[in-house]
């Protein structure tokens, strides 16, 4: 299901292929797909908040403001570590 749903994602997102040391791929594998899968699925909810905000843990209803750039590199990270 992953890769089917990756595959009808295609036109509209970019493939971010990662690149090791050792080779380089040509064409996107399962992690691949399986990032980008979780990226279309995890990014709304990530980027909802107007301004990019965090809520500051241990503080209720405190804001701190967390960039576009830093949050989507957080999102990178998650959707290749999980």
């Amino acid at each position: 299901m992953v890769v089917l749903f990756a595959h009808q994602l295609l036109p509209q997102e970019q493939w971010h292929l990662r690149q090791s040391a050792w080779y380089v791929k040509a064409h996107p594998t399962f992690i691949d797909a399986l990032a980008l899968v979780r990226s279309y699925l995890w990014a709304p909810r990530l980027f909802e908040r107007s301004g990019s905000q965090v809520e500051r843990s241990g503080s209720q209803g405190d804001l701190i403001n967390v960039s576009s750039q830093v949050l989507g590199c957080w999102l990178e990270q998650l959707c290749y570590a999980a």
